[in-house]
């Protein structure tokens, strides 16, 4: 809820010469569903984003979690909503579950085949994929 701060002290930080006057940034403690509807609504940004950083609990954009039911349930709606998102052209996602992780990025991408169709908008491309281990056990 506070990394709007930090994170344009970095910005600044790596990039010296950048004029962050002309970046509109917002950041926000919403969920994926309040941003998708306020940026639908054009109460951000005017309905744009360029860029959208998410960083969803171990589920991912999933709404729950049910190993009776299969699993991660309603991931799609949200995968869904942001691919409907016209001037999305960047997506940071940052993730603490690796099954979220790819069942998100499977329908972020279209490689999931329930994730197609026209009213699902078009699919992203993985570019880079960094793993890191912040917990190690041994």
């Amino acid at each position: 809820p506070n990394g709007g701060g930090p994170f344009t002290s970095n910005a600044r930080r790596i990039f010296p010469r950048l004029d962050c006057s002309t970046v509109d940034v917002h950041f926000e403690p919403w969920s994926i569903d309040e941003t998708l509807d306020k940026l639908v609504e054009g109460v951000v940004l005017g309905g744009r984003a360029d860029v959208l950083i998410i960083d969803p609990p171990w589920r991912g954009l999933a709404q729950h979690h049910r190993p009776s039911e299969g699993g991660f349930i309603r991931g799609d709606v949200s995968a869904r909503r942001i691919r409907q998102c016209e001037s999305l052209r960047t997506i940071f996602y940052m993730a603490c579950g690796y099954q979220a992780f790819m069942a998100d990025a499977d329908r972020l991408t279209g490689r999931d085949p329930e994730a197609s169709g026209s009213n699902w908008g078009p699919p992203f491309r993985l570019t880079i994929l960094k793993c890191y281990d912040m917990f190690p056990m041994n």
